[in-house]
């Protein structure tokens, strides 16, 4: 039996509604997202660890640390956007 892959698929938004660009803030000199993929990283139960974001900026985020990048489509960027279907884009 062929064993599945497990993805983990981490959701960042440039546009948040109080805090401008939030996941890109700088925490002790690193942007914040870095400390959700490196939680991830380190849970070691992931086979891919990819960041979806309608914001191209989050490209050479995923590229520093070395994770995948996936872009969403620009209108599952609002802040009235659901999670599940920002998923089901992914999943698609």
């Amino acid at each position: 039996m062929k064993k599945q892959k497990i993805c983990a698929m981490i959701p960042a938004r440039a546009g948040s509604t109080r805090l401008k660009m939030k996941n890109l803030a700088l925490i002790d000199g690193k942007p914040l997202i870095s400390y959700v993929i490196n939680a991830v990283k380190q849970s070691g139960i992931f086979d891919n660890i990819v960041i979806n974001s309608e914001n191209i900026i989050f490209k050479s985020i995923a590229d520093r640390y070395g994770v995948e990048f996936y872009k969403r489509p620009e209108y599952l960027g609002s802040s009235t956007t659901k999670s599940d279907d920002v998923v089901l884009n992914f999943v698609q």
